[in-house]
């Protein structure tokens, strides 16, 4: 078999989708929370509907701050600069809505794809390593312990008997 070798084209999809869900969110917020909003502050002398255009421009306004995180999030994931923002990001995307959810979808879509090319982001010859697993667990708590441990430092069981 040969092996592929990883071109990013994983983390670049999640970026791309990112982009588009942040951009129609973006765009839906505007129109709902503003424009409708603002429309709404007229019917504020009808009664039972004062409140209404407050809220519809409080939602506004953060449905605009939760789609500029998701097209960040996009960006960054274009970039490959943080993984966990881009993560944090495409997560915050599934509560922009967008039009007829699809901006939730398409954030899910790229939640997926952000969270299996984790290695995209740190690459082969990066710092980050996995979390060392020392081979050697405790019987007696089930932590892992060093392997030259002659007494469990989480629970104190000795090893010498």
């Amino acid at each position: 078999m040969s092996e592929r070798k990883n071109n990013g084209s994983m983390s670049t999809a999640a970026g791309i989708l990112l982009i588009i869900a942040g951009i129609m969110a973006l765009i839906t917020w505007v129109v709902a929370g503003f424009l409708l909003g603002t429309v709404g502050l007229g019917l504020s002398m009808v009664p039972g509907a004062e409140g209404a255009a407050t809220i519809l421009i409080v939602c506004g306004v953060i449905g605009v701050i939760l789609s500029i995180l998701t097209l960040l999030g996009g960006i960054s994931a274009l970039q490959k600069k943080s993984w966990k923002f881009a993560l944090a990001a495409s997560i915050i995307g599934l509560f922009t809505i967008g039009f007829y959810f699809i901006s939730s979808i398409l954030s899910l879509i790229a939640l997926i794809l952000i969270a299996i090319s984790k290695q995209e982001f740190y690459g082969e010859d990066s710092s980050y390593t996995e979390p060392a697993t020392t081979g050697r667990v405790c019987p007696n708590c089930g932590r892992p312990i060093p392997m030259d441990a002659q007494v469990c430092p989480y629970c104190g069981k000795n090893f010498k008997e």
